[in-house]
């Protein structure tokens, strides 16, 4: 695992998109059997383009135009389905 602290900070794109800085986030099954496959095909992690931990929480930072179920300082959490969806509190 690599951590950098030299990438831009995120910001949103289209006013449809959500910031959210992520607070934790947490390994599931498929990220398991991912390792697993790369282990046993010889590797030691995963592809490079393998984002492991996708399930988060965190608190929203920024919102688009368009947005109208969240705001600014709300928590959420996603978990990955065959899309993302967003749970808020």
């Amino acid at each position: 695992m690599e951590i950098r602290s030299d990438l831009a900070t995120p910001r949103i794109h289209s006013p449809d998109e959500v910031l959210v800085r992520v607070q934790a986030s947490s390994l599931d099954q498929t990220d398991l059997w991912l390792l697993e496959r790369a282990k046993s095909e010889g590797k030691n992690s995963c592809h490079s383009t393998v984002i492991a931990g996708r399930d988060v929480v965190g608190i929203v930072e920024e919102v688009g135009s368009h947005v109208e179920a969240l705001e600014v300082g709300d928590k959420v959490s996603s978990k990955r389905y065959s899309s993302y969806s967003i749970q808020y509190q």
